[in-house]
């Protein structure tokens, strides 16, 4: 229990990431907190930058960094948030800019419905954090189309652009 915890603690204090080759390193400011080693993953087709074999970019093994909610810039924040989607477990998770967040998720052409969503329970009083966190997941349930233009992603209630705005992360993405 205890190494969950302070898996789960050093995830949410990381600030930036270092990807060389096959391993990953996660930073609390010049702190190292977490290394994992392993293989790049590369799913049908699609190259390390999150495109297919026609140079589109994909909804899915990308970091969309979050721009924008309800047409208004993101605030200036300690930690930037994020989702990832994977397609092969049907699983979108990332960061709110305060706690961890994970879910379901299904798509059909640029239909996307996100379900089940969890998330730690830290408390960001910092910032904006925590209003954010709010806006950004309570959106996310409420997203029911998608549209990739221009490298970035957009999230729509119905024909509305109802609130999120990411652009893509360069490299792999991938936490």
């Amino acid at each position: 229990m205890n190494l969950e915890s302070d898996f789960m603690k050093a995830l949410e204090n990381a600030t930036r990431f270092e990807q060389t080759g096959e391993t990953l390193n996660l930073y609390a400011g010049n702190n190292l907190v977490v290394k994992f080693s392993g293989t790049a993953k590369n799913v049908s087709g699609d190259n390390a930058s999150g495109e297919n074999n026609t140079g589109e970019i994909r909804l899915e093994n990308k970091k969309w960094i979050l721009t924008a909610i309800a047409g208004k810039p993101l605030p200036k924040l300690e930690k930037t948030p994020f989702p990832v989607f994977d397609q092969q477990k049907q699983s979108a998770g990332g960061d709110t800019g305060c706690n961890s967040f994970g879910g379901s998720y299904k798509t059909e052409a640029n239909k996307i419905s996100i379900t089940e969503i969890i998330s730690t329970m830290s408390a960001c009083i910092e910032d904006e954090r925590m209003s954010v966190e709010r806006e950004f997941l309570g959106s996310l349930q409420k997203t029911n189309r998608f549209e990739i233009k221009g490298g970035k992603l957009n999230f729509y209630e119905g024909d509305k652009l109802f609130c999120l705005v990411f652009g893509a992360a360069g490299g792999a993405g991938l936490f």
